[in-house]
């Protein structure tokens, strides 16, 4: 150790004024140098990121109104009387097709989600509009697409990174407001449905009773998920 001291003293020794002062000078900018560069790296990470969770939030937001359609859809077809079918459809298409045309803005974050949409999502949605069956198809299938979008609004959350926080309060939040509430109001309709055309046929038919006991179920966990998450603790926390 004290030769290697020597040696810098002596190395120190021979060089003037000039180049002392530039060795220093690099000894200490050099590092800071580096660390300010590692801070402007994360700190760009971290607005790449919160850009991607609000595109992300953004697209879910397009998606509000298929829910609100699908929900005008499904209410519609357990009314009695005659209903247009396709102007209903023709609706829910339009909504569809608005969506889609608004996807390329979210293609970079969610390219997979939008390609769903492209694909699947505004195929099903048209030929529903088409469809000639009876009002229970209709409703099976008007539950299919609304499956349809729940999953889908999982996918743009996975994608996007809205549902991968590491704090357990933002997951359960997040995970609240991507599916939970909006699958919750969804169960809840086709309860009312099914609930419905059992009044109107004065009982159940094996098909009916199956149907309403599995949506309570899925209900009753949805509520129960919502009002009582696995982490409580830092998720009331986090509320209050």
């Amino acid at each position: 150790m004290s030769s290697f001291f020597s040696f810098g003293i002596n190395l120190a020794n021979k060089l003037n004024f000039k180049k002392k002062f530039s060795i220093l000078a690099l000894a200490t900018l050099l590092p800071l140098s580096l660390g300010a560069a590692y801070l402007i790296q994360l700190q760009y990470q971290q607005i790449t990121t919160v850009k991607h969770e609000l595109s992300g939030l953004a697209f879910v937001e397009q998606l509000s109104g298929v829910d609100k359609q699908v929900s005008l859809v499904r209410l519609s077809l357990i009314q009695p009387g005659e209903l247009a079918i396709n102007q209903l459809g023709g609706a829910l298409t339009e909504q569809v097709e608005q969506v889609s045309r608004h996807a390329d803005l979210y293609r970079e974050v969610t390219p997979q989600s939008v390609r769903l949409i492209n694909q699947e999502l505004l195929s099903f949605s048209q030929k529903f509009a088409v469809s000639q069956e009876g009002k229970e198809s209709l409703l099976n299938q008007i539950n299919a697409l609304s499956d349809r979008v729940q999953d889908l609004k999982e996918d743009i959350g996975a994608e996007s990174g809205l549902s991968l926080d590491d704090e357990p309060s933002g997951f359960y939040l997040a995970e609240l407001y991507l599916s939970r509430l909006s699958s919750i109001s969804d169960f809840s309709d086709r309860v009312v449905a099914v609930s419905t055309q059992v009044l109107i046929n004065q009982g159940f038919t094996q098909a009916s009773y199956t149907q309403l006991v599995a949506f309570n179920n899925r209900l009753a966990e949805l509520l129960q998920g919502a009002l009582f998450p696995k982490s409580i603790e830092p998720f009331a926390a986090y509320v209050i």
